[in-house]
């Protein structure tokens, strides 16, 4: 395995390009945390927080399920274990977890 990029705490935000998800990956890198962004497209504001930061965004769809596992692999290969993962990427459906469609969580 290759060694943590950094010596910081590592977080994973998903949904990190806009809104919430973008106010996370601010606070985190203000509190000196090492922070892989995630989502489907990047936008100005995260390209700008990810230049002057140790904020790395990973575009990635999070509906394709079958990818996750290599995602996961990845991030561990090449930042390290994380610390946290805030899972902020979010699409709306009506339901009761339990009987939802692995497509719809």
């Amino acid at each position: 395995m290759q060694q943590p990029t950094s010596n910081k705490k590592l977080v994973i935000v998903t949904g990190a390009s806009r809104g919430l998800g973008l106010a996370i990956c601010h606070l985190l890198a203000a509190d000196n945390y090492q922070v892989v962004a995630i989502s489907r497209a990047s936008s100005d504001a995260l390209d700008a927080l990810c230049s002057g930061n140790d904020v790395t965004h990973i575009p990635f769809d999070l509906g394709n399920l079958d990818s996750l596992h290599e995602l996961t692999k990845s991030i561990v290969k090449t930042h390290g274990r994380p610390y946290a993962l805030i899972n902020n990427a979010a699409v709306g459906f009506d339901g009761v977890l339990a009987t939802m469609h692995n497509s719809e969580i």
